[in-house]
């Protein structure tokens, strides 16, 4: 029977001062793409709208739990932003459309 990839528990902090964009690029460098682990995701930023963030941010759990957690600040901005995960290309994309499967 395969093994599921366990995916890792860690602090995901964003930095006061710094934006949206810039904290999701310094997030996927630091993520190993799963199950392969020797690639880390990339970020397509696909929107012209970006946040400044105006106090530090802490996040606990997986990639994903943090991912959720930061984007569920800005669900009820002036412009929201969603992300889209590919799993199979370890892909993050953002923009400002919300996606409907």
């Amino acid at each position: 029977m395969p093994k599921t990839p366990i995916q890792t528990e860690k602090n995901w902090r964003a930095q006061k001062g710094s934006t949206l964009k810039e904290t999701l690029y310094l997030w996927v460098e630091q993520e190993k793409c799963l199950p392969d682990k020797k690639r880390t995701w990339s970020l397509i930023w696909d929107t012209d709208t970006n946040y400044r963030i105006d106090a530090p941010l802490s996040f606990s759990g997986t990639f994903r739990d943090a991912l959720n957690g930061i984007f569920r600040l800005y669900a009820k901005a002036t412009v929201p932003l969603f992300a889209g995960i590919n799993t199979t290309q370890c892909l993050l994309k953002v923009d400002d459309q919300e996606r409907h499967s």
